[in-house]
């Protein structure tokens, strides 16, 4: 082999070695990198396995063995009461707990705004108590102590305080040892107050049973065939669950208040009974109420011992708390109606015994459609005739005669007066408003100012429009006379400001304009020219939604409302290519209400067949319409927020 050989092979040997070197040198500083990556993950688990094992050892503390202990021994302890403002210098305060069985015990005033009471009690207890500042009922919380709710009754809180046994030699305040017992105490209960908590619960529970056995029966299954029961036996069916429902408010207060002393004896066995019971009563009160809202909402009833007896509205029935129906009275003590628009508490009497139906008789559909049409008799309409006078230059009002005749109006009503000296209301001393006409005695032109006037109408055909309903004040004795013109595109208001004798002989006083299908002008003949008087159209249709809102005085069960027209009567029609035509139709539904406005022309009461679709706050809807005749001023546009929510439960049927 020569030299030249012997060196090129040893040169690649060499290089081949090298390359081995760096290879080996590569892997060494990547293990000594693993091996740093693999010590400091050591030392972290390390750390962490040290946290468990404190954690662990926290968890294997157990303070119920210091409480324990602390329960065997009693400790002195001062409760406090402060304010933060000055207490009135002979203010006694009254402290009661659980650590004396709530007797009252009087505190000693120590400052100003500080009282103070010291005693003796077990340690290892959270005690709850009350302050009672001069005997007075209700508790006066301090509010800069710990607070939590009191389980003698629904709603009202207490103060509360744990108990320790302090270390030897601590300083002021809790050391950190004693804040962490504080923190786990659990919430005992001293064996004295839980033996009273418990006697409580069983007297209560010996009222339930002795109510569970007295209870009335109701077939459930009419309940769910109330729809299909003629209307004597909706009325028995309504009636036997107002009973029940009362016996089962009775015992709902009875279940509730043992949930709260079950849970203050930390009976939670007990507890779970109770609430479980509470559930179903809830539940069973809820479908009883339903059978009730169902057959009183929107009804008429007549007292049964007052004599003559009385007239009443069903308003309202209550299952929030209570077993309650609300009526109103229609007449005042002598026979006038009560129109009372806010529903004042002086007309509202509230049945909540549960014999409501032993003392009102519910009238019939036919009878409830009689005595509202006999509503609307001048009969119950308390008529005034009046003048207006110049005494010493000032405009005097004159009362000159009120009918019905026998009435002493200066001792029952009073009349009120506005800038002009023209009466606006009556009210009855005791009932509020009530029914009233004026009559401005040898005036001729009695149009009250000033006043918007609202004329309702609807579409009758493309070239027609149905006048159904108008609000204006007109104290003329006669009612006056209305013309209605349907004006063509190249015709003008103007043009009618002349106010001729119609076929009667008459002349009119106020004419209505018409044109393209909606109302454009208000005409008056008035004392020294023709008037332009302010109006507001209001138009309604056939198939539109519309609200009743449980402030309005038309409501028939305090609830909201969603109701679709079914019908609208036909009143004054005035044509485009016919003269108008005075048709006055009846609504097919039995009437509800009235109208509580000043109608001079009262031909025109303004009653729409409704079909009332939905209750409680647009959040259910009916299982069957109620059909009723409403005043159409008894109605407000529903949002669309509104018909959004009665469209989705239309969807979720």
């Amino acid at each position: 082999m020569s030299g030249d050989n012997i060196q090129a092979e040893l040169l690649a040997t060499i290089e081949v070695q090298s390359s081995q070197i760096n290879q080996l040198s590569t892997k060494t500083q990547d293990a000594q990198q693993q091996y740093e990556i693999l010590q400091q993950e050591n030392q972290e688990l390390k750390k962490l396995l040290a946290e468990i094992d404190e954690e662990m050892e926290d968890w294997s503390y157990d303070p119920m063995e210091e409480i324990l202990a602390m329960q065997k021994e009693m400790v002195d302890i001062a409760f406090a009461y402060s304010d933060v403002f000055d207490i009135p210098e002979d203010t006694k305060v009254i402290i009661k707990g659980e650590f004396n069985n709530w007797q009252p015990e009087l505190m000693k005033k120590l400052t100003k705004n500080v009282f103070a009471y010291k005693t003796k009690v077990l340690a290892g207890y959270k005690y709850r108590f009350q302050f009672f500042l001069n005997e007075n009922e209700q508790p006066s919380l301090d509010r800069s102590q710990p607070v939590v709710p009191s389980f003698e009754e629904e709603g009202s809180e207490s103060n509360y305080q744990c108990v320790i046994k302090r270390q030897i030699n601590s300083q002021d305040g809790y050391s950190s040892y004693e804040q962490e017992l504080l923190q786990k105490m659990p919430e005992f209960i001293h064996p004295e107050m839980k033996k009273m908590y418990l006697q409580k619960f069983n007297e209560n529970q010996e009222q339930i049973n002795q109510l569970i056995s007295a209870n009335t029966n109701v077939d459930f299954k009419l309940v769910d065939q109330l729809d299909t029961l003629n209307e004597e036996d909706q009325v028995k069916l309504a009636e036997v669950s107002l009973l029940r429902n009362q016996n089962l408010y009775k015992q709902l207060d009875l279940y509730k208040k043992n949930e709260r002393l079950a849970k203050a004896a930390q009976e939670s066995a007990s507890a779970a009974q109770s609430t479980e019971q509470i559930s179903k009563i809830d539940a069973e009160i809820k479908t009883l109420g339903e059978v009730i809202s169902n057959v009183t909402r929107g009804r008429y009833v007549r007292s049964k011992f007052e004599d003559p007896p009385n007239y009443y509205i069903i308003n309202t029935y209550s299952t929030y708390g209570q077993n309650e129906i609300g009526l109103s009275k229609i007449y005042d003590p002598n026979g006038i109606l009560i129109i009372d628009a806010y529903n004042t508490y002086m007309n509202r009497i509230y049945s909540e015994d549960g014999l409501f139906f032993s003392q009102y008789q519910v009238l019939t559909r036919q009878e409830q459609a009689e005595l509202v049409k006999d509503m609307l008799n001048e009969s119950h309409i308390l008529t005034l005739k009046y003048q207006i006078a110049e005494v010493d230059d000032e405009k005097t009002f004159l009362s000159l005669e009120a009918n019905p005749a026998g009435l002493n109006v200066n001792e029952d009503y009073t009349y009120y007066l506005d800038y002009y000296k023209f009466p606006t209301t009556m009210s009855h001393n005791i009932f509020r408003d009530i029914r009233a006409r004026f009559i401005n005695i040898g005036a001729i032109h009695t149009y009250i100012r000033p006043q918007t006037i609202q004329i309702y109408t609807a579409e009758h055909s493309p070239n027609s429009v149905n006048i159904l309903h108008i609000h204006l004040k007109d104290h003329n004795e006669k009612t006056q006379r209305l013309q209605a013109y349907y004006l063509r595109d190249d015709q003008t208001a103007q043009e009618f400001e002349v106010f001729q004798v119609d076929a009667n002989g008459e002349i009119p006083t106020y004419k209505i304009l018409i044109q393209n299908q909606k109302v454009i002008s208000l005409l008056y003949n008035g004392e020294q020219c023709v008037e332009y008087l302010e109006f507001s159209e209001k138009r309604i249709a056939q198939g539109e939604f519309y609200e009743i809102t449980r402030n309005n005085s038309h409501f028939i069960s305090g609830e909201n409302m969603i109701c679709q027209i079914a019908n609208v009567p036909r009143g004054l029609i005035v044509s485009l290519d016919q003269q108008c035509e005075v048709v006055q139709e009846q609504p097919q539904f039995n009437l509800h209400s009235f109208c509580r406005e000043d109608t001079h022309f009262a031909q025109w009461q303004g009653f729409v067949d409704v079909n009332i679709k939905s209750l409680n706050l647009e959040q259910t809807l009916l299982k069957n319409d109620i059909n009723l005749a409403f005043p159409i001023c008894a109605f407000s546009g529903s949002s669309e927020q509104t018909q959004a929510q009665y469209l989705n439960l239309m969807n979720q049927q």
